[in-house]
């Protein structure tokens, strides 16, 4: 049996906490009994918290384990173990204020005024300690230590994905941290395939995929405890050219510079050429990013014609036109189709055009040739020189009145315009002289009708 000595503690010659502690250096209780003779001199002490407590400290920060008792300096041996889960053995790491020998990994830990004190708590340090005071019948309280720290991204796919477009493809991210980290997932060019600014998960999976998913996700974890961690995932999109110009028809003169633009998406990088009648052209042509341009630095009539911009790649190919003409633009309607008077309607249109309008043709028809048909009218019309234009730039703007027609009519046209090269396409409207006045003329009608048959009375006007 273990002798105690006058301060509470065992005699070195005695205890089996001094004496052999193998290779580990270290006591386990329960591997080795211990007896102890307590020299008493007063009712036994208790715990000052004598609950048990679930204590919770962020990594790096100093952990208090409280074990202190309600009198100080008692004759009692006051003992502090940590549970180990592996071998559920209790190691004891004090007695009173003395550490047990040779536990290097328990280093930071200290005791004062009966509490223990882990200074720079770490991960490895959470976990169950008990604090037990050694009388007649024992006293233990337990108390959980809970260590909180940062987040670390631990597994993610593969830093850059390749993908086919129509494929889908799927990105994981997972961290460690305590609590466990929450995973965020935003893309570095702007929102997410989905529209969401963010979504939330261990994975994210995108299907049919298309170029617009191509990018870098950025995969973020975060505890709310220290910095979030980040982890950026690249997703590449092989895909054949897809194909758009910046205008269709390009309207020009002899002599102009002129510059034909079409836009090419591809991946991998598609071969862009410029053609027109089946022949490659000899006009210089540069790019830059996806715009390809083609220059043609000084026009003239045998330049006219259709281009094509021809874009090429491993996976596919893609074509889309430039119409290079000297021709004016369909006319643009610009008068109200309501805002006609009685008998006349004034047609206000605009057209693009390099050269100057020289003439346009205006036809017109009533939409039924009568109240009893569906059919419409006879065409009516002329073509007519240009007189009186606005011109602003290649925007010219022009007008028309039309004479004599029947009130409250509805009435369909066509316009076409033209220069020295050519006539324009035409351009369908329609128009409604004034229905209000056409009331107003038959409600007059009908009371003068009236005022004949009903002769032997007084019409009022």
């Amino acid at each position: 049996m273990a002798s105690v000595s006058a301060h509470g503690y065992p005699e070195p010659d005695d205890s089996p906490i001094y004496g052999d502690y193998g290779d580990t250096g270290s006591f386990i209780e329960g591997e080795e009994g211990v007896e102890e003779e307590e020299e008493v001199g007063g009712p036994a002490p208790d715990f000052t918290v004598s609950d048990p407590q679930h204590l919770i400290y962020e990594e790096g920060t100093t952990a208090v384990i409280p074990c202190q008792l309600t009198v100080p300096n008692t004759n009692y041996i006051l003992m502090i173990k940590k549970l180990i889960e592996e071998t559920n053995k209790e190691q004891v790491l004090f007695l009173d204020q003395t550490k047990v020998p040779r536990l290097s990994e328990y280093e930071h830990f200290s005791v004062n005024n009966g509490n223990m004190e882990i200074s720079t708590v770490k991960r490895g340090d959470a976990g169950e300690y008990i604090c037990r005071l050694e009388t007649d019948e024992p006293k233990e309280v337990h108390h959980h230590l809970d260590v909180q720290y940062s987040p670390n991204i631990v597994n993610t796919s593969n830093t850059e994905q390749l993908v086919r477009k129509g494929h889908s493809v799927k990105l994981m991210c997972d961290a460690e941290g305590n609590p466990k980290p929450e995973i965020h997932w935003s893309k570095k060019e702007g929102k997410l395939p989905s529209g969401a600014k963010d979504e939330t998960g261990l994975s994210m999976t995108m299907e049919n995929v298309d170029r617009h998913v191509a990018g870098t996700y950025i995969c973020t974890a975060d505890n709310g405890i220290g910095a979030e961690a980040t982890k950026e995932m690249t997703v590449i999109v092989d895909y054949a050219p897809e194909i758009s110009t910046e205008k269709e028809i390009v309207r020009t003169g002899d002599g102009d510079k002129v510059e034909l633009v079409c836009v090419v998406h591809a991946h991998p990088n598609a071969k862009v050429t410029w053609r027109k009648d089946n022949q490659a052209t000899t006009f210089a042509a540069h790019y830059h990013g996806h715009k390809h341009t083609l220059i043609i630095p000084r026009v003239s009539e045998d330049d006219f014609g259709v281009y094509e911009c021809l874009a090429e790649n491993d996976i596919g190919s893609a074509t889309d036109t430039v119409h290079l003409t000297g021709h004016p633009n369909r006319p643009e309607i610009t008068s109200d189709p309501n805002g006609g008077e009685d008998t006349s309607y004034t047609l206000t249109w605009d057209t693009e055009s390099y050269y100057p309008i020289t003439e346009y043709r205006l036809t017109y028809r009533r939409a039924k040739a009568n109240d009893s048909t569906d059919h419409p009218g006879d065409w009516h019309g002329s073509t007519f020189a240009v007189n009186n234009v606005t011109t602003n730039n290649l925007q010219h703007s022009l007008s028309h009145t039309l004479e004599t027609l029947e009130p409250a009519t509805e009435y369909h046209g066509a316009l076409k315009v033209r220069n020295k090269y050519d006539w324009s396409a035409d351009t369908e409207f329609q128009f409604n002289t004034n229905k209000d006045g056409g009331i107003q003329r038959a409600f007059s009608a009908a009371s003068a009708h009236s005022c004949i048959v009903r002769s032997s009375l007084r019409c009022l006007s």
